[in-house]
């Protein structure tokens, strides 16, 4: 079982029963049982657990597991990245769990998630962390990368869409992200990937239009930023469920 919903800064995924290998996921990643049962994380048992972006992790469990991943423009995702440079366990609250296994994976379940998910970031958060507005330039950068095909772009040429020299864009980017214009691109390209996987498209295919070289190049940063194959997470019976939350549905409370 895998369901998968998109929302506009962050992707909710529910599955029954996961096993990774040792993988860095670029997206910060926040992850949950649902009630009376446990996951083991780098050998710790727990009902949640948090990993910063990039930082190498394992991740098992045997019933239903409900993940957060952040993509890194998400105001809360930068914010986590300032007060976390190792993972973490948590205890959710009850009710959250409760609610994430009522979810009934609907469009209208933006809001709803979103909520969740403030929740969950405020465990993990200091007490009256401000909030830092993302740099005019970089926005700007990100809309850029929204408009592109394929998602395959120099870094000089998005220097050159600010007045910048490379190295102050390079420098720049990773200051407001907290980390590399290369990475951002490469999980945008592998997720978009995924996605068209998911809604009916071959592999090959899905490498094609999102400007890796082959499959192959896929599947291995596929395996690289989740841990899993392309096989055991979207090739399988039943297909996993994709729901698109409402467009315009806050990323934020």
């Amino acid at each position: 079982m895998l369901k998968v919903f998109l929302a506009q800064d962050f992707y909710y995924l529910q599955t029954q029963g996961i096993s990774t290998q040792a993988h860095a996921q670029i997206a910060h990643q926040i992850s949950l049982v649902e009630p009376g049962h446990m996951l083991e994380w780098d050998g710790n048992p727990g009902t949640g657990a948090y990993f910063p972006s990039s930082m190498p992790h394992l991740l098992k469990s045997d019933g239903v597991l409900h993940t957060f991943l952040l993509n890194p423009v998400h105001a809360r995702a930068r914010l986590l990245s300032r007060s976390h440079d190792r993972s973490c366990g948590f205890e959710p609250p009850i009710e959250l769990q409760r609610k994430l296994s009522r979810l009934p994976f609907q469009p209208s379940d933006s809001s709803l998630l979103t909520c969740i998910l403030n929740e969950l970031t405020d465990l993990l958060l200091p007490e009256e962390t401000p909030q830092e507005p993302l740099d005019a330039r970089i926005a700007e950068t990100l809309a850029y990368i929204d408009e592109l095909e394929t998602m395959r772009v120099a870094a000089g040429e998005l220097a050159e869409q600010l007045a910048l020299s490379e190295s102050r864009f390079l420098h720049l980017f990773k200051d407001e992200m907290q980390l590399t214009v290369r990475k951002y691109l490469m999980w945008r390209r592998a997720v978009e990937a995924a996605i068209l996987v998911v809604r009916g498209a071959s592999i090959t295919e899905a490498a094609h239009v999102t400007g890796f070289s082959d499959s192959a190049h896929f599947a291995r940063v596929f395996k690289q930023i989740f841990g899993l194959t392309l096989s055991s997470a979207l090739v399988r019976q039943p297909p996993p469920l994709l729901v698109v939350g409402h467009p315009g549905d806050p990323a934020e409370a």
